[in-house]
């Protein structure tokens, strides 16, 4: 047993020792250089190639940028310049149908000025009103949004310039000696005294009188309307409504300096009928309407009569 033991034992020491040694660190580690190793610098150049892209892909950016920006800039310029050639237009239009129209009528109705645009487009941009051609309900909606405010603005506005230059011609023709001026914002009560004055009672029944007497042609009145239309050719239209605004104007009866157009249509409708017809205009004392010669003053009071 002994013997046994002693051989066991003996095996178990030769086992041992044939276990081989522990292996060392550095024999279990290869060099560097035959191990590739990743380099530290592996994050930083992802990094940086990142950034150049970045970089490209903004650059692209900036590029597609401009070229947006000069493609809004063209269409813009092209949307100006159709803005403007529709104004132009607009305004070509306005000024040519109220400048036709004023000669026929100093207060046109809605519907004469309509006419008045279309006749005006009619001769001068037939193209543009052939776009509404059947398109009756499109062409009034657009006539009363671009066309209607504009026009009745500037009738408006050249009949008070007509006005304003009647107005002026009156005081221009009698003097200051025959005349005292008065202020266009002068209150009633200084209108009321200067309509009653010797003065403007005296120019008021000149008005259709001859300023020398040996030239009946030559009277207040047709100095009045020459100082207003210099070239002579004024229509019938404008001329009644120039005599009605002087007629207004030193009426002692109207007791007004400014130009209401319910009297002036009146005035206008009955001097355009003297002037078709060639009657005479007459003043009387105790009527400051104007008639024509058929009707002609009352026994026992005064009159002046010429004819324009």
């Amino acid at each position: 047993k002994k013997a046994k033991r002693n051989k066991d034992k003996g095996k178990t020491k030769e086992t041992v020792e044939r276990v081989p040694p522990l292996i060392e660190l550095s024999d279990r580690v290869s060099p560097a250089s035959d191990v590739p190793i990743a380099p530290m610098t592996a994050s930083y150049e992802y990094a940086s190639g990142s950034g150049y892209n970045q970089g490209k892909l903004m650059h692209k950016v900036d590029r597609l940028m401009a070229r947006f920006e000069e493609m809004k800039e063209r269409i813009y310029s092209r949307l100006r310049a159709v803005e403007d050639k529709l104004f132009a237009t607009l305004d070509s239009t306005v000024k040519g149908a109220t400048n036709a129209l004023i000669k026929k009528t100093v207060y046109p109705t809605q519907q004469k000025l309509k006419e008045a645009v279309e006749d005006y487009l009619e001769k001068n941009n037939y193209d543009f009103l052939q776009g509404f051609r059947n398109r009756k309900s499109k062409w009034d909606a657009y006539y009363k949004k671009n066309f209607y405010n504009p026009l009745l603005k500037t009738i408006c506005s050249k009949r008070s310039t007509l006005t304003t230059k009647i107005k002026d011609a009156v005081f221009a023709v009698f003097g200051d000696s025959m005349l005292d001026r008065i202020d266009s914002n002068a209150i009633p009560e200084e209108v009321h005294n200067w309509k009653q004055s010797a003065k403007t009672k005296a120019a008021y029944s000149k008005l259709f009188s001859p300023i020398v007497a040996n030239d009946p042609e030559d009277t207040y009145i047709s100095c009045i309307l020459t100082k207003v239309f210099p070239k002579g050719e004024a229509e019938e239209n404008l001329m009644a409504f120039g005599i009605g605004v002087a007629q207004a104007l030193l009426s002692p009866k109207y007791e007004k300096i400014t130009i209401e157009e319910k009297i002036m249509k009146d005035r206008i409708e009955k001097n355009a009928a003297i002037l078709l017809n060639k009657g005479t205009f007459v003043i009387s004392d105790d009527d400051d309407s104007d008639s024509s010669s058929s009707s002609s003053s009352s026994s026992g009071s005064s009159s002046s009569s010429v004819n324009i």
